[in-house]
């Protein structure tokens, strides 16, 4: 292993708001994006952009660097993205489910990857209700998830 080479880690999770039915195409998508970045604001420095905002290259360019995925950009009237302000952090909103956290770092760095998505996830925990079932953990829109 020692000879392996890795580009970058990344770790996500999947969210879904308590009480929102997924895949939101009406006035609660713009609930989850005020909620959540509200949220968000009171931890670090993390800028909106709204899917509206990004003509088509410029969304897909930011797709290349997996800041976006593919869904969010399919979403663009009711798609949002949330961006740390050196671009590690990323939380996507309306996106597959209703957040999608992401932490990517150079290199092989998955614990630290996971720890600084678990402060975020935390934090968003303390304000807001996750969909959540005790048999079966955080509920999202993909079994995959």
């Amino acid at each position: 292993m020692t000879n392996d080479i890795f580009i970058s880690s990344r770790v996500r999770l999947a969210r879904n708001i308590h009480g929102y039915p997924f895949l939101l195409k009406d006035k609660g998508a713009f609930e989850v994006v005020k909620g959540v970045y509200d949220s968000l604001r009171k931890l670090d420095r993390f800028e909106l952009h709204h899917m509206l905002d990004f003509k088509e290259t410029a969304a897909r360019a930011m797709m290349e660097r997996h800041l976006i995925s593919e869904d969010l950009i399919k979403n663009k009237q009711f798609g949002a993205v949330a961006l740390s302000d050196d671009e590690v952090i990323s939380v996507m909103l309306n996106e597959e489910d209703h957040v999608r956290q992401q932490c990517i770092l150079k290199g092989l760095s998955l614990k630290e990857s996971h720890r600084r998505l678990k402060y975020i996830d935390s934090s968003l925990k303390s304000e807001i209700k996750f969909a959540y079932h005790s048999a079966y953990g955080y509920l999202t829109s993909c079994l995959t998830n």
